[in-house]
């Protein structure tokens, strides 16, 4: 169960470093991001199907980033019914409308747009992402 952790850490990881290099550009989506996608859901989804609710907090922010860069429909729609923050939830569905596909091309909004579509309106009570202005990943990780 923590190895499963650690990979879908690990895999979220790298769709949050491509995120944060590629910012409001328009690409295709290197095949090693694809995938740490399928690598997260398909963890993901077998630990939500095992009924076990001690890794679901946890994945939160994997599930979140997955979304963030997932371009098939039946997938995003799986990720918003399990992120448990409303706003978390809402930042996601925002994130997904405004983010436009063209061909196998994606349009893509900055990280910067979505840490303001998680803050808005914040206050104490937020889905944290690393480089967030927070001591250091490790206290992000935890405080999710």
């Amino acid at each position: 169960m923590n190895a499963d952790y650690n990979v879908v850490l690990f895999n979220a990881l790298k769709v949050y470093y491509f995120r944060t290099k590629v910012a409001e550009t328009e690409s295709e989506t290197p095949p090693e991001i694809q995938a740490a996608l399928k690598n997260i859901l398909t963890i993901i989804r077998r630990t939500f199907a095992s009924n076990s609710n001690e890794l679901h907090d946890r994945l939160q922010w994997p599930l979140f980033l997955a979304g963030i860069e997932m371009d098939d429909g039946f997938y995003s729609d799986w990720i918003l019914s399990r992120i448990s923050k409303n706003h978390a939830r809402a930042a996601l569905e925002t994130v997904i409308q405004r983010q436009t596909y063209s061909g196998k091309s994606l349009k893509r909004l900055s990280m910067h747009q979505i840490r303001s579509l998680l803050y808005k309106g914040q206050e104490g009570d937020y889905l944290t992402l690393p480089g967030a202005g927070r001591d250091s990943l490790w206290d992000t990780l935890e405080e999710f």
